[in-house]
């Protein structure tokens, strides 16, 4: 779970157009209708195979973060990669996602921070504050982390700050777990089935492309 923190906080502070080609083109490319799924929400199968997704996806981040950028986790689970691809899914919460971060990029406490530079506990507990509201509300009124924060005092005190942001927490709040999330992670494939079971998460049917 740690690992997909940490995408989604590097993510939201990756380049736009940088997501837009690696991710949004040649990874998880949107159809004619603005969504990933297009033609496959009553489908038994995604429009990917199982190594098309999970390894190109898996690659794609093993490059981009290594070395002194590396994850806290260098061992990326299907779990991370598969929640990375849902969480996209949907146009609406993709919108709502690319809104985030648009102003967390241009938010003067992020300081022009990017998807590298800061250590992962970093790109961790801005997920985390973005997606829960509790523990935004903690790291904003007693800079509480419950145990993720970054090691850097500069970049507790830059989370914390951006914590307090109206601004910041509006756009949280349409994106956060009780937001756009449901939408995002669970509508958009509530009619899929796999065989007789509903389908919620990443499954595959071996050949299929």
């Amino acid at each position: 779970m740690i690992d997909f923190w940490e995408l989604s906080g590097r993510l939201l502070l990756m380049e736009p157009l940088t997501r837009t080609k690696d991710l949004y083109t040649e990874r998880l490319p949107i159809q004619s209708d603005g969504s990933i799924l297009y033609g496959h929400s009553t489908k038994a199968a995604l429009p990917f195979s199982a190594p098309n997704f999970y390894d190109a996806l898996r690659d794609y981040f093993a490059q981009r973060y290594k070395g002194a950028d590396k994850l806290l986790s260098p061992v990326i689970s299907m779990f991370a990669l598969g929640e990375t691809g849902v969480m996209f899914f949907n146009d609406k919460f993709r919108n709502l996602f690319e809104d985030l971060s648009r102003y967390l990029r241009t938010a003067p406490t992020m300081q022009g921070r990017v998807d590298t530079g800061s250590d992962s506990m970093f790109y961790i507990a801005l997920a985390v504050i973005t997606m829960d509201k509790k523990t935004r509300g903690l790291v904003a009124s007693q800079g509480d982390f419950l145990g993720v924060e970054p090691s850097a005092l500069a970049d507790k005190v830059a989370l914390q700050k951006l914590a307090n942001e109206k601004g910041f927490q509006d756009q949280a709040d349409l994106t956060c777990f009780t937001g756009g999330w449901t939408e995002g992670s669970v509508d958009t494939l509530r009619d899929q089935n796999y065989g007789a079971n509903p389908f919620r998460h990443f499954r595959f049917v071996t050949g299929l492309t």
